[in-house]
């Protein structure tokens, strides 16, 4: 349930590599782990979005390498509802980054059409930014989806379209950080 919280670490992390050089990996495990306090019905693990994570680091500030001690991914086995398996309190803090300001903002695809909407997504793309994609999906579409995620490879291609007109039944955040149109009859997206 914290797809959001990787796919909106891998737009600071993109965002904080172009301003400053650093190729620090950003931690996942430190929004997990202090937000709402690290679990229950709100904690990160059952669900939220990118203008929640914005939100929260504006107020919070800091933001932490992945190689600080146990700022590693530990709640690979959480759930909404439960706990955290790594609590705030024993993730080193030092170093860490400051965030004077966070902002999310939408690109217009609704009602845009399809080449209207591509090329918005490739604009943000090319301006070096990267875009947090969600999705929601029925049965169908998350058994086709987890089926692709578990057994294909990293060329793979997976055609969302063939889901999205059933009854949803749950989200999923990617990030999206780049596009080939190499094959004009197959293009796609690279996505995170």
């Amino acid at each position: 349930g914290n797809g959001w919280v990787w796919a909106s670490t891998g737009a600071l992390e993109l965002y904080h590599r172009i301003k400053t050089g650093s190729n620090d990996q950003l931690s996942v495990q430190y929004f997990n782990s202090k937000y709402q306090n690290g679990g229950g019905s709100n904690g990160a693990c059952c669900g939220g979005w990118l203008s929640s994570f914005t939100t929260w680091y504006n107020a919070d500030k800091t933001v932490i390498p992945l190689s600080n001690t146990n700022a590693g991914f530990g709640d690979s086995h959480s759930q909404c509802g439960s706990s955290t398996a790594v609590p705030f309190n024993t993730i080193s803090t030092k170093p860490n980054y400051r965030i004077n300001t966070i902002q999310s903002s939408t690109i217009a695809t609704f009602g845009q059409g399809q080449s209207t909407a591509i090329n918005n997504i490739k604009s943000a793309l090319n301006a070096n930014k990267a875009v947090v994609y969600s999705f929601y999906y029925g049965t169908n579409g998350w058994n086709a989806f987890y089926n692709f995620w578990d057994l294909s490879n990293e060329t793979a291609v997976f055609d969302p379209v063939l889901y999205t007109s059933t009854t949803q039944n749950g989200g999923h955040a990617v990030l999206i950080v780049g596009y080939d149109d190499r094959n004009a009859g197959n293009p796609s997206w690279i996505v995170l």
